[in-house]
């Protein structure tokens, strides 16, 4: 049913609808509306009335489009910001003042639309910065899509899965390599979130092993893991942004670490003793994807060749 505007006369054949006792059904048939648009325009003036209720409806339209912020709040907002003050900082003295204030984001929106202030703003920009591309991966990566079957079917070691689990902000983190076959774990201790230091933690942990791929997500603290692959003779390759459930196992694997590591643990406190008698602890243990055999034991027999089909 098309929306149909009430008019002043079209109040008045309400009017003598509602005065008549008709239905709310039979009066929204006859006007040629929705029984609900009835019921609101009727809660206009009880009892109804159509012009009190026409000149509601004035008022409130006039209400709608007023401007809700006075242009000298406005002028104020650009002193203040030509003052080098921030959005933030603008909106928080005008409540302490107790003066009426547009939020910060509107006032960051009031900005890109006044390219002149953004000089005032700290990092200068005149429009808001799209945080997809900021996420975009490296053309160095490969993408998930194009990893060997191998890796897929689980059939053989040396398919890896690598994260970051982060402990407390600022405090640390502990990185996490897995065997996509095995379950097997390396765990190592990085102070920041840095590429460097997560491509020598993963550096350290990587001697000794097998290493045909290895798979990461896009954060920019694996932005050297492509040089790390192919010092191991490793093919990189990255999941779909914002989509970590694609190296699933490690992420099962933070799961299972966070019994002994919770969230907000502070890992500048952690030993790096205590790190590697959860990994040992984790490579024990039976694992019931594993037919209850360990991930060391599962490793150890694709290493000999021994393993049963």
């Amino acid at each position: 049913m098309s929306y149909n505007r009430f008019t002043l006369p079209l109040r008045y054949q309400l009017q003598a609808l509602v005065r008549a006792k008709h239905a709310l059904r039979a009066i929204a048939e006859q006007l040629g509306v929705h029984r609900t648009t009835i019921a609101r325009e009727l809660s206009r003036a009880v009892p109804y009335e159509a012009e009190l209720a026409h000149q509601h409806a004035h008022d409130e339209q006039k209400r709608r489009h007023r401007l809700r912020i006075q242009e000298s709040v406005w002028d104020g907002i650009s002193e203040r910001l030509r003052l080098f003050h921030s959005p933030e900082q603008i909106a928080g003295r005008h409540e302490l003042e107790g003066q009426d204030c547009p939020s910060v984001e509107r006032i960051y929106q009031y900005v890109y639309a006044h390219p002149e202030l953004a000089q005032y703003l700290r990092q200068g920009r005149s429009e808001r910065r799209c945080r997809s591309l900021r996420r975009r991966a490296p053309l160095l990566w490969t993408s998930i899509t194009e990893r060997p079957e191998a890796a897929d079917t689980r059939q053989e070691i040396g398919h890896l899965e690598a994260d970051l689990m982060e402990g407390a902000k600022g405090k640390g983190s502990l990185v996490v390599v897995e065997d996509r076959c095995s379950r097997l774990i390396a765990l190592n201790l990085v102070m920041r979130k840095t590429a460097v230091e997560v491509y020598t933690a993963m550096d350290s942990v990587l001697d000794g092993q097998k290493v045909n791929t290895i798979t990461v997500d896009q954060g920019r603290e694996f932005v050297l893991t492509e040089t790390l692959g192919q010092q191991w003779g490793a093919t990189t390759y990255a999941c779909h942004a914002h989509s970590p459930w694609e190296k699933g196992s490690v992420e099962n694997t933070n799961g299972l670490l966070r019994q002994f590591f919770p969230k907000g643990t502070d890992f500048t406190a952690v030993e790096l003793s205590t790190v590697l008698a959860v990994q040992h602890l984790m490579n024990n243990r039976p694992r019931k994807v594993l037919g209850y055999r360990t991930p060391q034991e599962v490793h150890s027999a694709h290493q000999s060749g021994a393993l049963a089909t």
